[in-house]
């Protein structure tokens, strides 16, 4: 049964490519300026270009939808379509098939500024209380550093809320996405923190420099998809979208 179901999601998903062919189904973050966003009633951002570019080499046709990150992996988890700006972890590839990374994205400590922090390694964040969004990962070192209890993480749905904590003292610090850039934009959007951002500083330090790849449930057989993207991702020249 289960391989007669894999076998009906790969054809109903688009398991060929050609103009023809059914689009696949992608779901990605909604809130992930620059990489991943909707405006004016479409999905936008580096990902979905870097995505859409591919696929005009490839011959392949995606579908994406932005949504709420643990959205979007609940559905992944339930063979609805593959995730595009997702992290690898060993976890994850028990159960996903990995694209080569469409984008870098820099993960950075924010910290309140007259609470400074010496970040040079995992070791000066023990018994520290961090702010971070629910569905990402800081990597293999920090998310066993975590489980470990050498600090507390403490989870959170927007970036918005993580940086209000972080300023009534509930945090010591914030991991942010895409750098200064994704701490500017924050601020900018959050009402609640106009005229703070003087507040708030970035250690130059990163927390991790984290690929973003296009993965695939293996239910949904997508390798050979994933090979003709990886091919036309190869072949496009480097530049917005590469790295960030």
């Amino acid at each position: 049964m289960l391989a007669r179901r894999a076998l009906l999601l790969a054809a109903a998903t688009g398991a060929t490519a050609g103009r023809g062919a059914p689009a696949w189904k992608v779901f990605g973050s909604d809130h992930y300026q620059p990489f991943s966003y909707n405006a004016q009633g479409r999905a936008q951002g580096l990902l979905v270009e870097r995505l859409q570019a591919a696929a005009a080499r490839s011959g392949d046709r995606f579908d994406v939808e932005l949504l709420a990150w643990p959205r979007a992996l609940a559905l992944a988890g339930e063979a609805q379509g593959g995730l595009l700006g997702v992290s690898y972890t060993a976890e994850r590839a028990d159960w996903l098939d990995f694209s080569l990374p469409l984008a870098q994205d820099e993960l950075r400590l924010a910290v309140r500024r007259d609470r400074r922090l010496d970040f040079r390694s995992l070791a000066d964040l023990r018994g520290l209380r961090i702010g971070m969004a629910r569905g990402v990962t800081g990597g293999a070192a920090f998310d066993a550093a975590a489980a470990a209890g050498e600090f507390q993480l403490v989870r959170d749905w927007n970036a918005g809320q993580r940086l209000r904590a972080l300023l009534a003292g509930r945090l010591d610090a914030a991991v942010m996405g895409s750098g200064r850039w994704g701490l500017e934009q924050v601020v900018r959007s959050t009402p609640e923190l106009a005229g703070r951002r003087d507040e708030l500083t970035l250690i130059e330090r990163p927390l991790l420099r984290d690929a973003l790849h296009l993965a695939f449930p293996k239910a949904m057989r997508a390798a050979a998809l994933i090979g003709r993207f990886n091919a036309a991702l190869s072949a496009l020249p480097t530049g917005a979208g590469a790295q960030r």
